[in-house]
C-alpha cells in the first residue's frame, strides 16, 4: 500500500512544476516561452532517496503545428520484504496553444518490475478516447475531454502570484488515465510566504497546502511554481534537486515495509488465532478511523482506543442500495471485471454454485492457491496480475474484487494494516456483500471473515486520507484474546 503514497506524491507535485504567469495578459506560446523550464525532485522515505522525478515545459511540434509539451519522468526503487521492485513512468503530453490549450494527444509508459502499461490519449467525438496495452491486452474507452489544459495552469499560477490572503484556496484538475473519471481535483490552500536563501539569492517562497482525494500535500513553491520541498504524513517527502544529483539514489534498498509498518510492544502470535484485540492509538492526529460491527473507536481520559473483533455473521440483515449494488459490481480501468478472460475464469471457479458465500471462498481460494506470494510482481490491473499470476497483497484483492463483480457479486477494496511478527504492515483485503450484509475476504491469507488484527483505514479507493498519517501512527496492546 505504501506505494500508492509515493504515487500521490508524484501527481500531486506534477501539478505545481514548470508552470508561471505574470499578472498581464499574454498568449499560450508567450506563457510556454516564457516560462520553459526543465526541473528535477528527489523522493525521499525516512530521508532516503529512493526515487526522482524530473519535469520539462517547452515548446514543440506536433501534426504540422506548434504545441505545448510536457515530459514527465519518475523512478522509484525499494526493496520490499526483502525483495527489489522498480517502477519507471514515463509520459509525454501535447497541448493546444490556441484557445484554452486543450490536450491533442498523450502517451504514458508505466514499467512495474519490467511489466509496462501503455495508455495513448486523443481527441474524439466524444472527448477523448483512452487505448491501454498490457503484453497482447488491448482495451479502449471513450470519456469526456479532460479540463487540464494550458489556460488552467496560467490562472493557477497567476493566483499563486496575486498576493492571496493566507487560506484563499484554488481548484486544480489533474488527469489519470486509469481512473473511471481522469479528472482529479486538487485544492490548492495559500497559507504564506516567507523569503530563503536559494541559489545563493534572498528568494520568496510560497507555502501552500494541496488536497487531493483527502491526501494532504505541504509544499513550499518558488514563484515560477516549481517545488523546492513538498511532503506527505510523516514518511514521503520531495526535495528540489540538480538533475545530475536527482538521479543519483542512494546506495542500498530502502526496505518499505520496514520503514512504513505499525510498530507494536508485544508480539500476538499467529495472527488467525486472535479473536478480540484493544489497542491504544497515538498519532492519528484529525484522522478518524472507520467504524464497524468489528472495529470500534473510542476515547478515554483523552486517549484514544480502538476494539476489534474477528468478523462475524450479524443478526440485523442490511440492505445494499441499488445503487451502491451498481457501483460495487461495475468494472473500472483497473478492476476489469467486464474482459471476457475475467468472466470465463470466474465462471469455471464457481461453476454451478448460486450461494454467494460459497461463490466467494472459491474464488477466496483460487486466488490465495494460485498467485504466487511475492513483493515484485506489481501490477495495476486485474488482467496485468493474471498474465503474471504473482504479486502482493494488492494484487491478490484486485484479481479477487475483479472476479466476484465479474461473478455479480458486489465486492470493494479495503486499505489498512494487519499484524505480522510483531509489526502491522500495510496490507489490502476486500469485502463481499451476501445480500444480509459486507463480510470480509482476504485473499492473500485465505480468511474469509478476517481475523481481529485486521484494522481498517478506508472502505474507499478513492479516499486517500489514511496517507495523512504514515509514518506517525503507533499502537500499545491493552488486552489481547485467542481462541481457546
Amino acid at each position: 500500500m505504501p506505494r500508492l503514497a509515493l504515487a500521490m506524491l508524484f501527481a500531486v507535485a506534477t501539478a505545481i512544476l514548470a508552470r508561471a504567469e505574470t499578472p498581464k495578459a499574454e498568449s499560450l506560446k508567450e506563457f510556454v516561452e516564457k516560462n520553459k523550464t526543465r526541473h528535477a525532485v528527489g523522493l525521499y522515505l525516512q530521508g532516503k532517496k529512493v526515487g526522482f522525478m524530473v519535469v520539462d515545459l517547452r515548446l514543440a511540434m506536433y501534426d504540422g503545428k506548434e504545441v505545448a509539451l510536457e515530459t514527465t519522468e519518475m523512478l522509484l526503487s525499494l526493496s520490499v520484504d526483502g525483495e527489489k521492485t522498480v517502477t519507471s513512468h514515463k509520459e509525454k503530453a501535447f497541448f493546444s496553444l490556441e484557445g484554452d490549450g486543450d490536450l491533442v494527444f498523450a502517451e504514458e509508459r508505466s514499467l512495474q518490475d519490467k511489466k509496462e502499461t501503455v495508455h495513448t490519449a486523443v481527441p474524439s467525438p466524444a472527448g477523448l478516447t483512452i487505448t491501454t496495452k498490457l503484453d497482447d491486452n488491448t482495451t479502449k474507452r471513450d470519456v469526456a475531454k479532460p479540463k487540464a489544459n494550458v489556460a488552467q495552469s496560467r490562472r493557477m499560477l497567476n493566483w499563486l502570484t496575486s498576493k492571496p490572503k493566507k487560506g484563499d484556496t484554488f481548484e486544480y484538475w489533474s488527469t489519470s488515465w486509469d481512473e473511471v473519471d481522469i479528472d482529479t481535483l486538487e485544492s490548492f490552500t495559500f497559507l504564506g510566504k516567507k523569503t530563503i536563501a536559494w541559489g545563493g539569492v534572498e528568494t520568496e517562497v510560497f507555502e501552500v497546502k494541496i488536497n487531493m482525494k483527502g491526501a494532504i500535500f505541504d509544499a513550499e513553491v518558488l514563484a515560477n511554481g516549481n517545488p523546492i520541498r513538498g511532503k506527505v504524513g510523516g514518511l514521503l517527502e520531495l526535495r528540489a534537486e540538480s538533475e545530475e544529483v536527482a538521479r543519483k539514489l542512494d546506495g542500498g534498498n530502502i526496505d518499505m515495509i520496514a520503514a512504513s509498518s505499525i510498530k507494536v510492544d508485544q508480539d500476538l502470535g499467529y495472527s488467525p488465532q486472535v479473536v478480540a484485540l484493544t489497542l491504544e492509538v497515538v498519532g492519528l492526529k484529525d484522522f478518524t478511523l472507520p467504524e464497524s460491527r468489528r472495529q470500534k473507536l473510542r476515547k478515554e481520559d483523552g486517549k484514544v482506543f480502538i476494539d476489534l473483533k474477528t468478523d462475524f455473521r450479524q443478526e440485523e440483515a442490511v440492505a445494499l442500495s441499488d445503487e451502491d449494488k451498481k457501483k460495487y459490481t461495475t468494472a473500472t480501468p483497473t478492476v476489469q471485471s467486464d474482459h471476457e478472460k475475467i468472466k470465463k475464469l470466474a465462471g469455471d471457479i464457481i461453476g454451478n454454485e448460486t450461494d454467494v458465500l460459497k461463490k466467494t471462498q472459491k474464488l477466496k481460494s483460487w486466488v490465495y492457491g494460485k498467485l504466487k506470494k511475492t513483493m515484485a510482481s506489481n501490477s495495476s490491473t486485474a488482467l496485468g496480475v493474471l498474465d503474471l499470476m504473482a504479486g502482493d497483497c494488492t494484487e491478490h484483492s484486485l484479481l479477487f474484487v475483479s472476479l466476484a463483480r465479474a461473478a455479480g457479486v458486489p465486492a470493494r477494496e479495503l486499505t489498512g494494516v494487519a499484524h505480522i511478527d510483531r509489526l502491522f504492515g500495510w496490507h489490502a483485503w476486500a469485502e463481499v456483500h451476501d445480500g444480509h450484509q459486507w463480510v470480509s475476504v482476504d485473499p492473500t491469507w485465505n480468511e474469509l471473515y478476517v481475523d481481529a488484527t485486521h484494522v481498517v483505514f478506508s472502505k474507499d479507493t478513492q479516499d486517500y486520507t489514511w496517507l495523512n498519517v504514515l509514518g506517525n501512527v503507533k499502537f500499545k496492546v491493552v488486552s489481547v484474546e485467542k481462541k481457546k
